[in-house]
């Protein structure tokens, strides 16, 4: 039986953030993987679909040429070459020789599910190891509800879709959040008739609500069908077709469609790893942790998305770099979600940080709020870019930053001056004050702070 200093399960951001390091120090490390190198987020997830927004962008571009004085023609998308790109893209981040990057690394890869034998034995493929420390960090997968003749007519998800071969002419999306939206828009603007039908009241409800609606807005002028407070109810065939059977407020729909993309939400990768034989709570949500992202078993702590929290890359970023540092150098670093930005990668980019106002105002805050439209931006103006609004929120009293909204071009990258502000505990008004180039997105900033009145 094979011994090792430390037994990593998963090789996304939350896995060889910890595992890497760990052998640089010294230690004997094993990293287990049944799928592919990077995870998630290298392999089906941020890499390629940013890639995929980035062509859509072009084709979307192209089009609008004539706004600029710039006539290309009709516009023809290829596809497969689209999709190619996309795969060239995550080879290219990849690298040439991951495996002997690992091995370079010192540390043993297999290929293959973990199962604990007991807290300290893990089974990979028949194999047995034993780790003095264990790391999980397995991630998830797509959720699909259970929906009558769903699984008949197929579908796809968020990996699955990106083995297309051919452009689909109508393009169903069942959900609303944050890769619903991408995908919709991203398939729309390479050619096809999309309709999304999300059950709620709004789309990407973890936003401020101005913003989502300014985004469904946005959607449907690029002419996607948005059904909201609609909810699918079965999927059937008619005439050799599939279609969506949906209750909406105006009663029952038939949504024919070529591809069904469904996009419900993430599960935890819990069941295969047998957690009860280690001892290792876990729920519906995921592994149980505490603040230091330590497990109810003292030597095993969970790391990335299988936490179950803010399922992003740069957390589990973050938790790779808390598990090391708890982990491998025996510090007590606690979790601090106080300012953790993420963007939504339709174009216009949505982006968060923080509280909304809404939230502000139910955890109590008495709140002074800051509202910019980029229609009044220059540099949005030169670049026919001036869709969308800013919102920062801020306590009243002292005024500190609770939280911050965009919807608008470059919204990823304007919003880390806002979290820096709230890392530094700055007032907001002194993001007013503030000297900004000019003319930049950025701007869009000092004018959402300028627009606070404190009086």
């Amino acid at each position: 039986m094979k011994t090792y200093d430390l037994a990593v399960i998963g090789a996304g951001s939350g896995g060889d953030g910890v595992a890497r390091p760990a052998a640089a120090r010294g230690l004997r490390v094993a990293l287990i993987e049944r799928d592919k190198l990077g995870g998630e987020c290298l392999n089906y997830g941020c890499d390629p679909t940013k890639t995929l927004y980035r062509c859509a962008e072009v084709a979307s571009l192209a089009r609008r040429g004539g706004e600029f004085g710039v006539r290309t023609g009709p516009v023809e998308v290829d596809f497969a070459q689209v999709m190619a790109h996309a795969q060239s893209v995550i080879d290219e981040i990849r690298g040439d020789d991951p495996f002997g990057g690992l091995r370079k690394a010192g540390i043993d890869l297999y290929q293959s599910e973990a199962r604990f034998r007991s807290p300290n034995e893990l089974d990979v493929g028949g194999q047995v190891i034993q780790a003095e420390k264990v790391v999980i960090a397995a991630g998830t997968s797509p959720s699909v509800p259970e929906l009558e003749g769903l699984e008949d007519a197929g579908y796809l998800t968020n990996r699955s879709v990106l083995d297309l071969a051919e452009l689909p002419k109508q393009f169903l999306v069942l959900g609303g959040g944050a890769v619903a939206c991408e995908f919709a828009q991203i398939f729309a603007r390479l050619g096809a008739d999309v309709t999304v039908v999300e059950r709620g009241a709004r789309l990407i409800g973890t936003e401020d609500e101005e913003v989502s609606r300014t985004l469904a807005v946005i959607l449907q002028e690029e002419g996607i069908r948005v059904l909201m407070e609609t909810e699918a109810v079965k999927v059937q065939r008619k005439d050799g077709r599939p279609a969506v059977v949906a209750e909406g407020q105006g009663g029952q729909i038939e949504l024919p469609f070529d591809r069904l993309l469904v996009a419900a939400g993430r599960r935890p990768n819990v069941e295969a790893l047998n957690l009860g034989a280690a001892g290792v709570r876990a729920s519906d949500q995921g592994v149980e942790v505490n603040d230091e992202l330590r497990t109810s078993v003292p030597h095993i702590w969970a790391s990335g998305d299988i936490v179950g929290h803010y399922m992003f890359t740069h957390i589990a970023s973050y938790h790779a770099d808390l598990v090391f540092a708890n982990a491998v150098e025996g510090r007590h670093e606690r979790l601090d979600y106080s300012v953790v930005p993420w963007v939504i990668f339709t174009d216009p980019e949505v982006a968060h940080v923080g509280q909304t106002e809404a939230e502000a105002r139910d955890r109590g805050h008495d709140v002074v709020v800051g509202r910019f439209e980029f229609k009044d931006l220059v540099r949005a103006i030169t670049a026919r870019e001036a869709r969308g609004l800013g919102k920062i929120v801020a306590d009243k009293k002292t005024g500190r930053i609770l939280g911050a909204n965009y919807i608008c071009h470059n919204a990823g990258e304007i919003i880390h001056e806002v979290a820096v502000a709230m890392r530094a505990g700055m007032h907001a008004r002194d993001l007013g004050r503030m000297i900004h180039a000019y003319p930049t997105m950025a701007e869009g900033v000092r004018w959402t702070a300028t627009a606070m009145r404190f009086e």
